[in-house]
Order: structure tokens, then C-alpha cells, then sequence
């Protein structure tokens, strides 16, 4: 059988793009590498229902690799910075970044995400990463309203992949505002600003926090 040949965006760059009330995603990645996106807006994503309809996940940015486990895990999708871009309202998730397989090394910075509908149906996340090597920083970030509303690094509800979750994540210099949760930490996912391990495998606080959530 003949190999899967995969080809990679390299260093491509989008500055000041506006991708507002699109049905599926306002942007989609799928196997980039040294990509860089400033200054643009990614927001409404499945809020124009009369318009394009909705189609799922509704996001406003999907990292998404389309390999398969015929894949090396060698390739990756990485090296991805998202620099003083805006992410509102959308439906389903401001940010995802699926498969820490196949994504490492992303970088949000001077990013607004915030999951207020001001009306319209409001998403759970925000922020749902897996990936190995993320950093947030220097953002601001909005659960929404509803009751769970929060940032998520792994996927508890599904059995199936228990095991994908965001490994050395940090998230510093940024302000969580919430109504709901904040952030969602379970099964082996670690934020390496808040917890750092021992010796018998307990996990602490870090003495210095540059992160401030806000109940409100």
C-alpha cells in the first residue's frame, strides 16, 4: 500500500482578518506549521441560523489535524501563534485545539476570548485545548454565563479519549472571568502555573500566581 504523503502549510501569515457568522468554523487549521495570526477577529461563528445554518463544532478557530493513527505522531501541526486577536460569542467554542497527538506548541497572546452571547446561545468553553505546549498569556478570557462555563484541557465526558489531554499547559499573566467554573481540571491534565508535582506525587499551589479569576 502505498504511504500517506502529508503536506503542511509553512509559515503562513494573517494579519487584521475579520471572520464573523460563519455556519462551521471561523477558521480552521488542520496541518500547519509556523503559522501566525495577529489582529484578527473571529467571532459569532453559528449565531446567523436564517442565514448559513449551523454546522458543527461552531467554533471561532479549530485546530483540527486530519491525520489518522496510520500517522507517525512525528508530524505535527505546531508552532501556532495567535497574537492580539478577539474570539466572542461563538457557539460551540471560542478556541479548540483537538488532538494532543498531533498539535503541540501553540501560543494565545494579547487575545480576548469571551463566550457572551448578549442574547444569542452561549458556548460551554471558551478555550477546550488539547495539545501538548500551550501557553496563554497577557489575555483576557469569559466563560459566559452558564453554570459550567469554563476553560477545558481534556475531554472527561468521553471515555474514549481519556488519555488526550493538554500536557504542559501554562497560562500566565491573564484575568478568568466567570460565572461558572473558570477552569476544568480532570483526570491527568496539569496547568503547570498552578501545580507542580512532589516527590509522593502530591500536587500543591505554586507559590507565585499570575493568574486571576474573578466569580462574576
Amino acid at each position: 500500500m502505498a504511504a500517506k504523503i502529508i503536506r503542511k502549510d509553512l509559515n503562513a501569515v494573517f494579519d487584521n482578518v475579520v471572520a464573523r457568522y460563519n455556519a462551521r468554523q471561523g477558521m480552521s487549521i488542520n496541518d500547519a506549521e509556523r503559522l501566525h495570526v495577529s489582529q484578527s477577529d473571529f467571532s459569532y461563528t453559528g449565531q446567523a441560523d436564517q442565514t448559513f445554518g449551523f454546522v458543527g463544532p461552531g467554533a471561532g478557530v479549530d485546530i483540527e489535524p486530519d491525520y489518522d493513527n496510520s500517522i507517525s505522531t512525528s508530524i505535527k501541526t505546531r508552532h501556532v501563534t495567535f497574537d492580539g486577536c478577539t474570539f466572542r460569542a461563538s457557539r460551540t467554542a471560542q478556541f479548540i485545539i483537538g488532538n494532543s497527538n498531533y498539535v503541540e506548541s501553540i501560543l494565545i497572546t494579547r487575545s480576548n476570548l469571551d463566550s457572551r452571547g448578549n442574547g444569542l446561545p452561549e458556548a460551554e468553553y471558551p478555550l477546550w485545548a488539547l495539545v501538548d505546549n500551550l501557553v496563554v498569556e497577557k489575555s483576557e478570557i469569559h466563560t459566559g454565563n452558564r453554570s459550567t462555563g469554563r476553560i477545558l484541557f481534556t475531554c472527561p465526558e468521553d471515555p474514549n479519549c481519556a488519555s488526550n489531554t493538554a500536557t504542559r499547559a501554562v497560562l500566565r499573566d491573564s484575568t478568568i472571568r466567570s460565572k461558572g467554573w473558570g477552569l476544568g481540571i480532570h483526570s491527568e491534565a496539569q496547568i503547570g502555573v498552578f501545580w507542580t508535582s512532589e516527590k509522593n506525587s502530591t500536587r500543591r499551589p505554586v507559590p507565585r500566581v499570575y493568574l486571576r479569576l474573578f466569580n462574576d
